[in-house]
């Protein structure tokens, strides 16, 4: 049986996550454990305290899911497929980042330097991985590769860019079909080929 502790994070964590942050009360929260509001209050002193928690949590889910959909994959490019996969699956929503990114920027920030430090370390070494197996573009030098990673890094490392986008999950999915086609239309590439 879970703890008291535990079952208040899990709560806090769907609510948070159905309903946003702000929208989500300590009696709510209480109430849905259940448990008192001075319980909740005992173990974490406000609700920043368990959005804390919430996003701990977050964060070890996160790299335990990550490094199991890496280690799933045959090889690079089935690894970054499930990169990609990883990032659209994540459960908590729109709402619940606009909150977090709005009114509790020290914790976003947090979350975008775990993934900056340690996702994202892992991904450059599945895209060494992939040109030295010549799944990936060897016509691009590594350092190019990095510097466009770091580019991305920066890019998500700076929580006012992500705030003014209203479908975070549609810019992430954009952000990785630009990453395995380029930004050339197809059709126009076959009708110019040749021609260049």
């Amino acid at each position: 049986m879970k703890s008291k502790r535990e079952r208040i994070i899990e709560t806090g964590s769907t609510l948070f996550r159905q309903n946003g942050i702000q929208n989500t009360s300590m009696e709510q929260i209480a109430e849905a454990v259940p448990v008192s509001k001075m319980t909740i209050y005992n173990y974490f002193q406000s609700k920043e305290g368990l959005l804390d928690q919430v996003v701990d949590r977050l964060l070890s889910n996160w790299d335990d899911r990550f490094r199991r959909m890496v280690g799933e994959a045959d090889d690079a490019i089935g690894a970054l497929k499930n990169m990609a996969r990883f990032w659209d699956a994540e459960p908590y929503s729109e709402l619940f980042m606009k909150d977090l990114l709005e009114y509790y920027p020290v914790l976003a920030q947090r979350m975008f330097s775990y993934s900056k430090e340690h996702l994202i370390p892992e991904a450059e070494k599945l895209i060494f991985r992939g040109q030295q197996s010549g799944q990936l573009r060897k016509d691009v030098s590594p350092h190019v590769l990095m510097v466009f990673m770091l580019g991305l890094k920066e890019l998500f490392a700076r929580p006012e860019m992500l705030a003014s986008f209203e479908d975070i999950h549609s810019v992430s999915e954009q952000i990785t079909s630009i990453i395995y086609y380029g930004i050339i239309n197809p059709e126009w590439r076959e009708r110019t080929a040749g021609k260049q």
